[in-house]
């Protein structure tokens, strides 16, 4: 297998959002960029330089309403990634994968048909009660964290005592088992109607999460925008969301941070 790097691995990366784009315009279903794909579009009009990837993102019924078009997809070309399709597939949110390609995790168990992919997730209401919705949120990274380690290959930790911690943590997700985990992330994510709710947050939070919280006015509405060769959907209050999980997110981290994320490699099939 040849192996996929940098600028080609950024090229699959953007026929899979131009499909997607396709597919959502086709059927009037707002989406948009999220997370570092965001703020790559707003500052650079295109990928961070650093990065290594694609996220948007949906509110609830346009995330349902795209994996089941996804879902019923004849193009041989791509796959969408869903638990409730494939049950060695850990994630609570989508992937549309280039089905050409593999993909590995390095820290992770493999995932059958894992390939070049765009990460689709989903916005979810949250209590409107400050304290109610702290208490939420800590059950949702809570939830999340038995993802996470049901699914290493190893714990990445050096303290012994944290190591045996974290060891005794894998082996009680290992007990209880990955189904009975995102069901109850599914439970969490559905408690709340975003339609209802004033506040909302991503079904699979990565930084801090009082900062991935945000008001649900701020994710309606979409404009359009650059992103390398392509014109894709951005929220139009896009800059109250970044400022709210990043802060001054047009000022360029320090060059030791300007690293990707993901520990991965990609490969064409033979």
């Amino acid at each position: 297998m040849r192996k996929i790097e940098g600028k080609e691995l950024r090229e699959i990366q953007i026929d899979i959002l131009k499909y997607i784009d396709m597919i959502c315009r086709e059927n009037h279903i707002e989406y948009f960029l999220i997370g570092g794909s965001l703020i790559g579009a707003v500052r650079h009009n295109g990928f961070i330089p650093w990065d290594d990837d694609i996220d948007i993102a949906l509110t609830r019924d346009n995330y349902e309403k795209l994996v089941n078009i996804l879902n019923q997809n004849k193009d041989s070309e791509y796959l969408l990634l869903d638990h409730s399709k494939q049950k060695d597939y850990f994630y609570p949110f989508a992937k549309l994968v280039n089905t050409k390609t593999v993909m590995r995790e390095n820290n992770f168990k493999s995932i059958e048909n894992y390939g070049v992919h765009v990460d689709v997730f989903c916005y979810t209401g949250l209590p409107n009660q400050a304290r109610e919705r702290k208490k939420f949120c800590k059950k949702i990274k809570s939830n999340q964290r038995l993802i996470f380690y049901h699914n290493l290959k190893k714990i990445p930790e050096r303290n012994i005592m944290k190591k045996i911690i974290k060891q005794i943590i894998r082996y009680y997700t290992n007990f209880i088992g990955l189904e009975r985990i995102l069901e109850k992330n599914r439970r969490l994510n559905n408690q709340y109607n975003i339609k209802e709710s004033k506040y909302a947050i991503s079904n699979w939070p990565v930084y801090l999460i009082e900062h991935e919280i945000q008001e649900t006015k701020n994710l309606r509405g979409i404009e359009n925008h650059q992103f390398e060769n392509l014109t894709v959907e951005i929220p139009k209050n896009y800059d109250m969301i970044l400022k709210t999980t990043f802060g001054d997110y047009m000022t360029p981290p320090p060059p030791e941070k300007r690293v990707a994320r993901h520990d991965i490699e990609a490969y064409w099939k033979d």
